[in-house]
Order: C-alpha cells, then sequence, then structure tokens
C-alpha cells in the first residue's frame, strides 16, 4: 500500500493573526488553560506559540 502525502498551504493571514492574538492575551497575564479553553487549543501547542513569537511576529505582513 503506497502512503498518501499531503501537501499543507501555507499559513492564511487569518492564522497568523489568531497567533498573534493568542501571544498577546498570554502577554497580557491571561493563564494558558484559559486562552486554550477559549481557542479550543492545547496547552502545550500555546507554550510553543508563546515560545516562537519572535519569529511569527517576524512572519506577519503588516
Amino acid at each position: 500500500m503506497v502512503p498518501i502525502i499531503t501537501v499543507s498551504e501555507p499559513p492564511t493571514e487569518e492564522t497568523c493573526s489568531r497567533k498573534l492574538n493568542i501571544t498577546a492575551k498570554v502577554e497580557t497575564g491571561e493563564k494558558l488553560h484559559e486562552v486554550g479553553r477559549f481557542y479550543s487549543t492545547n496547552e502545550s501547542t500555546l507554550c510553543n506559540l508563546v515560545k516562537c513569537k519572535d519569529a511569527i511576529k517576524n512572519a506577519v505582513p503588516e
């Protein structure tokens, strides 16, 4: 059986703005589990977003 390989599309502007909103909420002091519940996202995913917030800010077109 041949494995099916899918190619992911580049992130949309909506996805990037969502990531910026998430990092902004965490920077203002909201707890990770609260933000995770709001966005239906795992807490470990949020930790990675916060860790890479500078790269996300540089990747988003202004």
